[in-house]
């Protein structure tokens, strides 16, 4: 319980509607709207991190599976931990993933 006497799990504009101005309570929406936006659980489109990801996709002909990686958070810095069942929890087929990790274990010095 907080000093409102409501659970820490409502949204902070309900915490703080007892005694928030109008104004206020517009702002303190905007705020939980943005904190629950996309922005802040995806990684930026064009990440400085991803650069290497995405070569190797392009260069095994499978950028249509980047959506998958975008999904699953992979980037430059876990492409040498990727696993079979890490690839499979983003939904990349069996044809798909072998080819990944073959790559991934044939060039552990760019990776």
């Amino acid at each position: 319980m907080n000093i409102n006497g409501k659970p820490p799990s409502l949204p902070f504009a309900e915490l703080c509607r007892v005694d928030v101005q109008p104004v206020h309570r517009i702002c303190l929406n905007r705020i939980d709207v943005l904190l629950e936006s996309e922005r802040f659980t995806k990684p930026p489109a064009d990440d400085m991190f991803y650069s290497r990801t995405k070569g190797m996709l392009t260069c095994l002909g499978l950028q249509n599976y980047e959506k998958n990686f975008k999904k699953g958070i992979f980037n430059d810095a876990t492409l040498p931990l990727l696993t079979d069942s890490a690839l499979r929890d983003v939904n990349i087929p069996p044809g798909p993933r072998l080819l990944i990790l073959d790559h991934i274990q044939r060039n552990r010095d760019l990776v």
